[in-house]
């Protein structure tokens, strides 16, 4: 019996340590899309700078992709928090 409890907590810091590995990139990937985001507002503040991509509409497209990627990545980053706490109670 004490070999299964051995072999199943081994597996369980594995899956924890994979998740964790998860949160991190997700954390990353949701700071670069702040970061993107945040550099786009500035360019919708300025349209006298930006005219052209205001004009053509590139600039809302592009805002639009990063918070559907920054939504998702958020969900993400939560569905992975939750798993964690489900694997440390």
């Amino acid at each position: 019996a004490n070999k299964a409890t051995w072999a199943q907590r081994k597996e369980l810091e594995k899956e924890k340590r994979k998740i964790k590995t998860g949160i991190q990139k997700a954390e990353s990937s949701i700071a670069q899309l702040e970061s993107e985001i945040d550099e786009l507002n500035k360019r919708m503040a300025m349209p006298e700078q930006y005219a052209a991509e205001i004009k053509s509409g590139e600039i809302y497209k592009r805002h639009e992709q990063l918070n559907t990627k920054l939504s998702k990545a958020f969900n993400e980053w939560e569905e992975l928090q939750l798993r964690l706490e489900g694997l440390e109670t």
